[in-house]
């Protein structure tokens, strides 16, 4: 009988053990760009832009630099000032991980 791999006490099918390794592989990506930025290595996000209104007085800016397709950067903007920055995946909703504003690094910097 072949064994079947276990996690957390569940046994996983082969297309659960898939999607497992997919968000491990897409989630890495997201950390290591991630990282980047947070140690200010991110300089040139220019790429395809989107700008969206969820709501009056907020304003989404989604880049997809170049230099890192599988990458969304989310720029939030609340009355004109930039509120946070998210990184995801061009392909997938989740995961998501939240980063500090360019704003942010910036000040930290000065």
């Amino acid at each position: 009988m072949p064994t079947q791999e276990v996690r957390g006490g569940v046994p996983l099918m082969k297309s659960e053990e898939k999607s497992h390794n997919e968000f491990e592989e897409v989630l890495g990506e997201l950390v290591e760009f991630a990282r980047a930025w947070i140690r200010g290595e991110v300089t040139d996000i220019d790429g395809p832009t989107r700008n969206f209104e969820p709501m009056p007085d907020m304003l989404v800016t989604e880049i997809n630099p170049v230099q890192w397709p599988n990458i969304l950067i989310s720029i939030i903007e609340n009355d004109s000032r930039m509120v946070g920055t998210r990184i995801s995946h061009v392909e997938y909703t989740l995961p998501v991980i939240e980063v500090p504003p360019p704003t942010a690094m910036m000040a930290q910097d000065a």
